[in-house]
């Protein structure tokens, strides 16, 4: 009898073990497939392709150049909410991360066209921005001729500060020519500021900070500044 109440209490516990086995198996087998469904999703919102319709190589063009130059500007900049803290627990340069085309029309003439950062899988729209506090995302690098004949660029920025752009007039070749071979650490630094970037945007130190980093940063940019013989 005593025997039979142990192989009973045997049995027991092997059911028992063989259900909380195959239950732990379940779980894990769900959380993988919940991880890779996030993962495929991921994926699909950072998709930096763009769609078919524009498959004109003359549109194309057009937003490889305006997505270049929101890459370039932005390189030095890492997301950082109103009271300058980082907003990813993983802080990196904006131009680590796939830009997304966001918006592309036509308005008297001039075209515009607006991009959104993918940072962690989700898309920084308008929204995402300023729950996030940020308060300068960087959304696209417009360009344009001014009366006088020289290039003007501005930044338009979503977030806190949504809607808001600034302007610069470029430097021409003559001007740059112009500055002195070598620079000091505090002038390479005041290079790195927003207005230095609109009026000079390939200076030395975007330069040699997107040389120093490229390991880090977005193929398809890394890509274009070695194509440009930025880099090499």
């Amino acid at each position: 009898m005593k025997q039979l109440e142990l192989i009973d209490r045997r049995i027991i516990m092997l059911i028992s073990f063989l259900f909380i086995f195959l239950t732990s198996c379940q779980h894990m087998r769900n959380q993988t497939e919940d991880e890779k469904d996030t993962l495929e999703k991921s994926v699909l919102v950072c998709d930096s392709g763009y769609p078919e319709k524009y498959e004109d190589q003359k549109i194309r063009a057009q937003l490889n150049e305006a997505k270049w130059n929101l890459y370039l500007y932005a390189v030095v900049d890492t997301p950082k909410n109103s009271e300058g803290s980082f907003v990813s627990q993983n802080p990196k340069s904006y131009a680590s991360y796939p830009l997304i085309l966001d918006t592309l029309y036509t308005y008297n003439g001039s075209t515009f066209i607006l991009f959104s950062f993918c940072i962690d899988g989700e898309l920084v729209t308008k929204d995402k921005a300023y729950k996030m506090g940020i308060k300068y995302v960087p959304e696209s690098i417009s360009l344009a001729k001014t009366v006088n004949g020289k290039e003007s660029r501005c930044v338009n920025w979503r977030g806190l500060t949504d809607g808001d752009n600034f302007c610069m007039e470029t430097l021409n070749k003559e001007d740059i020519e112009k500055f002195p071979k070598h620079y000091s650490k505090q002038e390479l630094y005041e290079m790195r500021k927003s207005s230095n970037r609109l009026i000079y945007p390939l200076n030395p130190a975007i330069v040699n900070y997107i040389e120093s980093n490229k390991e880090n940063l977005d193929v398809w940019f890394i890509t274009e500044a070695k194509r440009r013989g930025i880099i090499k």
